[in-house]
């Protein structure tokens, strides 16, 4: 059968004569994990240059009219002139009657030779051809111009429940000659790497391109939602006509965010009954790309202000030890926006005590004083007496005193105060008529001195003081002190 040759390159065609030998070799490309890239053809040509001095069946170039090295050499030169100046040729198998082509192909031309002899009267040779389609070939045969290709994913999981995945992607393209234009095999590779990409929205990973994702865990990774905070990395690879493609996202399966939490407890120095409880977090928000900050701002606000900010007391009890009572109202509150970085931090300070008299206090102090009963004398005065004034005992004392002052702060309440409310809070005081009732004088006559309150309901401070002078008659009082009668003021 006649084999036609056609040379892209010059326009040159021509027919090998006497016709080669074909063989036609399938192969089919597939990446590492079986994706099918495309097919290709390996044809080789094997045939003989024929100079026998017969024009009639001699080679086209070896006709003349004598057998010479020179003839063989000429039709070398007219099969380099097909195949040799042209990087894609088309080959065409065409029926012994001349009436149809049998076979036709655009192909790369890989190799040639001409076989050592002395080239009188015969020259083997053969010719290395490849292609990706014969005749009318389905285009399910060749999905990818690619040369090779690689796709990974890896899943690192994180001790808050998060998950870091990556996504690589790579891809060699083949130059491939069809329909007369010769394909840009990079191009063809970066086209296949971007195929791959995943575009999610609100969370949700586009896995179309390549199935279901890979299940890590107990209970397995979830393979279509929660992936967040995408990032891409993507240009030439190292080799000619390569791509490369890198993608990550965070697989949080709570959704659109994340929150950060630490606690401590810290004891007063001062006062063991007294402790702090102190709650310090970030809350971070994702959105479906790593560069949305606000987007990532916004989530991470509706969390906090949803989840995080009204459950600081509830959080609180959980750490406080057994025996300590907690005042429900925070002492320090602090909230940091942080809308570039997409995260919310916060800290909030609550205190608790154990003993404490008055309820819901944060500091109370309670104070008593007893003044015994002292002598009472007079003091004159008397000019030019170097031994100083005169002193006269009246024989007799002062009565007993006790004082008791009482003092104590609370928290801040939540929201503004208006005038409306101000009475409210004003009535809202402290009682502490039990603790002064339980520190009377226990015998004797007592009459009340001083009995003051201050309480401001603003700044939440409290104090009140009341103090008794005590008519004992000689009767002990527990608490205060005993006189003492020396020196003995008789012999005045």
């Amino acid at each position: 059968m006649p084999v036609q040759i056609i040379s892209h390159a010059s326009g040159v065609s021509g027919y090998l004569t006497p016709a080669p030998f074909v063989t036609i070799d399938k192969n089919y490309i597939n990446t590492e994990g079986g994706l099918r890239l495309r097919t290709e053809y390996t044809i080789s040509l094997t045939g003989t240059i024929v100079n026998v001095g017969d024009n009639q069946y001699d080679s086209p170039g070896a006709q003349s009219s004598g057998i010479s090295i020179n003839d063989i050499i000429d039709e070398q030169e007219r099969i380099k002139g097909l195949f040799g100046k042209s990087q894609f040729v088309q080959l065409n198998i065409i029926s012994p009657d001349t009436s149809g082509t049998i076979l036709s192909a655009e192909c790369k031309v890989e190799s040639e030779n001409f076989e050592r002899s002395t080239w009188t009267m015969r020259c083997d040779y053969s010719v290395v051809l490849k292609t990706n389609r014969l005749n009318d070939d389905p285009i399910e045969e060749n999905p990818f111009a690619l040369q090779s290709a690689a796709e990974t994913w890896n899943f690192a999981e994180n001790p808050d429940g998060t998950a870091n995945v990556s996504h690589d992607v790579s891809a060699i393209g083949a130059l491939i000659y069809a329909s007369g234009i010769v394909n840009n095999p990079t191009n063809e590779a970066k086209l296949w790497c971007q195929s791959k990409k995943r575009t999610s929205t609100s969370g949700t990973l586009d896995v179309s391109a390549s199935g279901s994702l890979i299940t890590i865990g107990a209970s397995g990774l979830s393979d279509t939602v929660n992936y967040w905070n995408r990032a891409c990395v993507e240009g030439f690879g190292f080799e000619n006509n390569s791509w490369k493609l890198s993608e990550s996202f965070v697989y949080n399966p709570l959704g659109n965010a994340r929150e950060d939490i630490s606690a401590s407890v810290e004891y007063d120095q001062n006062d063991r009954r007294r402790i702090t409880i102190n709650q310090n977090g970030a809350v971070f928000g994702f959105s479906d790309t790593l560069s949305d900050f606000y987007t990532r701002y916004t989530n991470a606000k509706t969390y906090y202000f949803a989840s995080v900010d009204p459950n600081f007391y509830i959080r609180a009890l959980t750490y406080i030890p057994s025996g300590y009572s907690i005042n429900p109202v925070a002492l320090v509150k602090q909230v940091t926006h942080e809308v570039n970085g997409g995260a919310i931090k916060y800290s909030a300070t609550f205190g608790a005590a154990s003993g404490m008299l008055l309820t819901n206090a944060i500091d109370e102090n309670i104070s008593v004083v007893d003044n015994a009963s002292t002598d009472v004398f007079a003091q004159i005065a008397v000019p030019g007496r170097a031994a100083g004034p005169v002193v006269q005992y009246m024989n007799t004392k002062t009565l007993p005193e006790r004082s008791v002052s009482i003092t104590a702060s609370y928290a801040q309440i939540s929201g503004s105060i208006t005038i409306q409310s101000l009475r409210s809070l004003y009535l809202a005081k402290p009682n502490t008529d039990d603790i002064i009732l339980a520190l009377i004088p226990n015998s004797g006559y007592y009459y009340m001195k001083q009995n003051s309150e201050e309480w401001n309901p603003i700044r939440r401070t409290y104090s009140r003081n009341v103090s008794w002078m005590l008519q004992s008659e000689n009767n002990s009082v527990s608490g205060i002190p005993s006189g003492i009668n020396y020196p003995n003021p008789s012999g005045y």
